[in-house]
């Protein structure tokens, strides 16, 4: 037994809560076909539950990829500018680069201001390391008279976007707090473009991402034979190399392709399975989940990514103690404050607890102890070792379970391409990049997700791949998409 501390009732409540978060093998290969059936359904149109976006990425870096280019990273509270040197060897390159805090103001400002701002903060970061490191220049002409070549900007923008070439993508909502006026179905390469322009700063943007499809660009330029860049962390996706024969909605927005060896090559795909079984037919669900999704901003939508990635993790531990305090089975039924608070719990606390090496049937390690009551709010003395116990096990099911998802997940893809996986060897593998804190840095989610992925394709198939941390996609990644030669010549 490995909770031995625990009373009568706590083990019964604690079996409940396993059960309730079990990915059972029948769950596994449901889950399998049912992510094989969106696939299938977002390849072929827009409006499905999988988005299947074409990134516009053919056939992935090789490594040879060499320049100094520039990447813009937008993010929810702030954007970072890097200048990047690409040495064409794989994997190798420098970075140089700073961030700068987006006002408040902005964020519901129109759009010109927005992108001026922008603007003015690549300005200033290529004067302080462009011109005085490398001696180019910002303007649009040399000292001379003649023309200077432009820089190139990878834009790394992840928000909602009908992407229609590799430097065209038009905004179809905001999120993330940002309500500018005049962006939504505009192209927003244009609109920074416009704001370099309109300050002279002689720069280009020649490609429009988001940080998955990034993942996948920057593991390519270090690894041969990517097929896969994965995100999990605060959230969670997947984009993959998918043969453009294969992405109907594509063909018909491209008919002369069709017939032609273009076909042939791989496209980048943005899958967006965080929104996987939004209906909730096929994945498991249970009343903490149910709680969950009443209370978010976005109910009924991201469902898969809300069993999975890390902003939710700590939110449904909350949920399940909170329920078991209640009920007289933790903490003395003691209800802080801070349990009723949501989202104060962090998922690095699941983490610390499921990855805690002290054994299971002693509760929890004193610095694990003291870091769950301080989080939840609540004196020590009325916490026992059944209670710690309890606690962990609770976190353990939870962690389980997003894991099993995510390794039912990529195995799922893998499957979806059965005709790399057959000509993969152990000496050249399909490389899998994976960026997030869930990954790197939570242990015990990274075994029992690769045990998932075994167990389904199995430990043949297993030892074709090559998993590995695709950092900073959002950067690398960026500067890798602007400077591939990566355009179909006939689009």
């Amino acid at each position: 037994m490995e909770f031995p501390a625990l009373s009568p009732k706590q083990r019964q409540a604690l079996d409940r809560i396993q059960q309730e978060f079990a990915i059972t093998p029948d769950n596994v290969q449901s889950i399998i076909r049912g992510i094989h059936r969106s696939m299938e359904q977002g390849l072929a149109k827009p409006g499905q539950t999988l988005a299947m976006l074409p990134s516009f990425i053919v056939n992935g870096a090789n490594g040879t990829e060499k320049g100094v280019c520039l990447a813009l990273d937008l993010g929810g509270t702030n954007f970072r500018v890097c200048q990047i040197t690409l040495k064409g060897v794989p994997g190798e390159y420098s970075m140089v680069q700073k961030k700068y805090l987006i006002p408040q103001t902005l964020k519901t400002a129109p759009a010109t201001e927005l992108f001026g701002f922008i603007a003015d903060g690549i300005h200033d970061f290529l004067r302080e390391n462009v011109e005085n490191g490398s001696g180019e220049h910002t303007s649009g002409s040399s000292t001379n008279g003649e023309a200077v070549r432009k820089i190139s900007l990878g834009f790394t923008f992840s928000f909602p976007v009908l992407q229609k070439a590799l430097n065209h993508g038009e905004l179809t909502q905001w999120n993330k707090g940002f309500t500018c006026s005049g962006a939504v179905g505009h192209n927003v390469p244009d609109l920074l473009q416009r704001a370099l322009q309109a300050r002279n700063i002689n720069v280009q943007v020649t490609a429009l991402l988001n940080d998955t499809v990034g993942a996948l660009a920057a593991c390519s330029y270090g690894h041969s034979g990517t097929l896969l860049g994965v995100i999990l962390g605060t959230g969670s996706n997947v984009a993959y190399m998918e043969k453009i024969s294969r992405i109907p909605k594509f063909l018909q927005e491209h008919p002369h392709l069709v017939n032609t060896p273009a076909v042939e090559q791989d496209m980048g795909i943005n899958m967006e399975w965080g929104s996987f079984d939004n209906e909730g037919k096929v994945v498991p669900s249970n009343q903490y989940d149910q709680l969950l999704d009443d209370s978010s901003p976005n109910q009924k939508n991201q469902m898969f990514e809300k069993r999975i990635s890390g902003l939710y993790l700590g939110e449904l531990f909350r949920l399940v103690i909170l329920d078991l305090v209640r009920h007289q089975l933790l903490f003395s039924g003691k209800v802080s404050t801070a349990l009723e608070t949501p989202y104060l719990l962090d998922s690095s606390l699941v983490s610390a607890m499921v990855d805690d090496p002290t054994p299971k049937a002693q509760g929890l390690h004193p610095k694990v102890r003291a870091e769950l009551i301080t989080q939840l709010g609540l004196d020590v003395d009325i916490a026992s070792d059944a209670d710690f116990s309890l606690a962990r096990g609770v976190a353990c099911a939870i962690a389980t379970r997003s894991a099993r998802l995510a390794g039912t997940g990529l195995s799922a893809v893998l499957l979806r391409r059965q005709d790399r996986l057959a000509v993969a060897t152990p000496d050249d593998p399909i490389t899998i990049g994976i960026d997030g804190s869930l990954y790197e840095h939570f242990t015990t989610f990274r075994e029992v997700m690769i045990q998932t992925l075994t167990s389904v394709i199995g430990e043949e198939n297993f030892a074709k791949l090559r998993i590995v941390l695709a950092k900073d996609g959002s950067g690398v990644g960026a500067a890798v998409a602007a400077t591939m030669n990566n355009e179909l010549p006939t689009l």
